[in-house]
């Protein structure tokens, strides 16, 4: 892997949160090992480079792989920071499990994310009032690329549904982060934010 030792940009850095996130994206990678580490230059998020390979279209992506090991947007913002300072990505996904709203998506759903709001941003006076903007919008081009992927991505996955003869969709939509896990929609906080 010479992008490791040259610092040649990557196409795709993914980032993941928790070990199983990280474990299932490595399983995808082919031809992948560990970045190079030492004292002057570590791999404190365990990086992994690889390859993902387009079969349909015959061309493959150099990726990397990082786990922030932490939960929270300050440990998601480090990593991806140190992430796109080492290997210069043209893309960067966050990939891993997020909440949802029953109704909206099922467990084992695949969510596509068109706008992010940072739930937590906004003005405070008797009550709380998120920013009407949202606060990322992602690549057009990587959008099109993922609503071009076809109809037979299920096949892919190799674990059981978590919803026995469940089957996974693909859902397009605002999604919501922050550091706080709603777990209810009727919450005062939910009907500020929704």
């Amino acid at each position: 892997w010479s992008g490791d030792s040259a610092h040649e940009p990557v196409d795709i850095a993914i980032i993941t949160i928790l070990e199983q996130e990280y474990a299932a994206v490595l399983r995808k990678l082919d031809d992948r090992e560990p970045a190079r580490s030492s004292r002057t230059e570590p791999n404190p998020y365990e990086w992994v480079v690889g390859e993902v390979r387009a079969h349909a279209k015959g061309k493959s992506y150099e990726v990397v792989v990082a786990r922030t090991g932490e939960k929270g947007q300050v440990a998601g913002a480090l990593v991806t920071s140190e992430t796109v300072e080492r290997w210069r990505p043209r893309h960067v996904l966050v990939v891993g499990i997020a909440g949802g709203i029953p109704g909206s998506v099922s467990l084992g759903d695949v969510v596509l994310a068109t706008a992010i709001w940072s739930y937590e941003v906004g003005h405070l006076g008797v009550r709380f009032k998120p920013d009407a903007e949202p606060s990322f919008t992602p690549d057009e081009e990587l959008l099109r690329a993922a609503r071009e992927v076809g109809s037979d991505w299920p096949r892919g996955i190799q674990v059981a549904p978590p919803t026995a003869g469940a089957a996974p969709e693909l859902v397009e939509g605002r999604v919501a982060s922050g550091n706080m896990v709603i777990e209810t929609s009727s919450s005062e906080f939910f009907a500020d934010i929704s």
